[in-house]
């Protein structure tokens, strides 16, 4: 696991001080799901991304558009 220099910051003096509220930069993971109009992807391959502006990176499960 590695961590985008600037998330301990976000961690340590949060932007939102919302309950439930859950940081974090970057993702990597494993595709477990697609949907049927979905191309170009495959259930089982490795990705990675940016999220912009201390976005929910810190999370077990992530759904994007």
């Amino acid at each position: 696991m590695a961590l985008n220099p600037i998330d301990p910051y976000y961690v340590a003096h949060p932007v939102d001080q919302t309950p439930g509220r859950v940081l974090g930069s970057d993702v990597a993971g494993t595709i477990e799901k697609i949907g049927s109009d979905v191309t170009g992807w495959g259930v089982g391959d490795r990705v990675a991304g940016f999220l912009q502006g201390g976005t929910p990176g810190f999370l077990i499960l992530l759904s994007l558009p």
